[in-house]
């Protein structure tokens, strides 16, 4: 994995996600993907469901990691959501919100960044991830889509 930039694409229903991750700087191993559009689409089940945001979920990402922790570099990756159905009616942005330990001694929704509809599309651009970098910790990472 160290030496290229992994990108990943997942579909569910009418909703793809494409998450272009920067090269893996520590770690290897497989990582296990799924979307749905709540609870019980995905398993592990997602709980509790993402208030980061006003906004109502559109999709959920889960990311199950049976290994130890990789690490992606700095940068958060790059992701890209098409709904072939179309956005609600009205909807402008979308938020990427990951649950996460934000500091404290447990884990919260967190706002990661936001990207603006076009068409059936919006595009998240990465950001800096901060402290030790993207890590997908052993176990399961969930992160949602949130349009408006």
């Amino acid at each position: 994995m160290r030496s290229s930039n992994p990108t990943v694409t997942i579909t569910y229903s009418t909703v793809t996600v494409t998450a272009a991750f920067s090269a893996a700087t520590s770690g290897s191993g497989t990582l296990d993907f799924n979307l749905g559009f709540n609870n019980s689409d995905i398993t592990p089940t997602i709980s509790p469901a993402d208030n980061a945001s006003s906004d109502t979920p559109l999709v959920y990402v889960s990311i199950f990691n049976p290994g130890s922790a990789i690490v992606f570099g700095t940068q958060t990756p790059n992701l890209t959501l098409t709904d072939s159905a179309g956005f609600s009616k009205g909807a402008t942005t979308c938020e990427f919100d990951i649950y996460s330990n934000n500091g404290g001694s447990g884990q919260t929704w967190n706002p990661v960044n936001t990207g603006t509809i076009s068409g059936d599309t919006v595009t998240i651009a990465p950001v800096s991830a901060g402290g030790s970098g993207v890590q997908i910790q052993t176990g399961q990472t969930i992160g949602a889509f949130a349009c408006n």
